[in-house]
């Protein structure tokens, strides 16, 4: 008996990693990614061709800020983005029956995202203290904190 079977429906040389399988039992998977508007990069690439790409937004750095990573020591939480950032949005076709991606919820995201940005003062301090590399920064170098001063 010649019972070789490859069980295997996958033929191709894909990688295993690069596909997402999805059958028809699944339930409403959605994913939102938000990744710098930078798109050149291969990941950029790899979104905007997905299957499951069901809206992509690009939100302009002037319209949004975000919250530092270190907010919690800062005296400013919001940050100003130094770049463009791109919002894709991924379904499967249930989630996509499910949960509809409307221009309404676009504009709730984006306004949302643009209560992040600092105020004019908090982006004076940022600047004054010259904390990070970034525009904003006045490209003041590396953040070392306040200089303490000795008991």
């Amino acid at each position: 008996d010649d019972e070789e079977e490859d069980d295997d429906d996958d033929d191709d040389d894909d990688e295993p990693d690069q596909k997402i399988r999805i059958n028809d039992n699944t339930e409403g998977l959605t994913f939102v990614v938000i990744v710098p508007g930078w798109k050149d990069e291969e990941s950029w690439t790899l979104l905007s061709s997905s299957p499951f790409l069901k809206a992509k937004w690009i939100v302009a750095k002037k319209d949004h800020g975000f919250c530092d990573g270190a907010q919690h020591q800062r005296k400013d939480r919001y940050r100003e983005s130094p770049y463009d950032t791109g919002v894709f949005i991924l379904q499967t076709p249930s989630a996509a029956e499910q949960w509809k991606i409307t221009d309404a919820l676009e504009m709730e995201l984006k306004e949302a995202m643009a209560k992040a940005v600092p105020t004019p003062a908090a982006q004076f301090r940022r600047k004054k203290e010259g904390r990070g590399m970034a525009d904003a920064d006045g490209g003041g170098g590396v953040y070392k904190g306040r200089k303490r001063k000795n008991p």
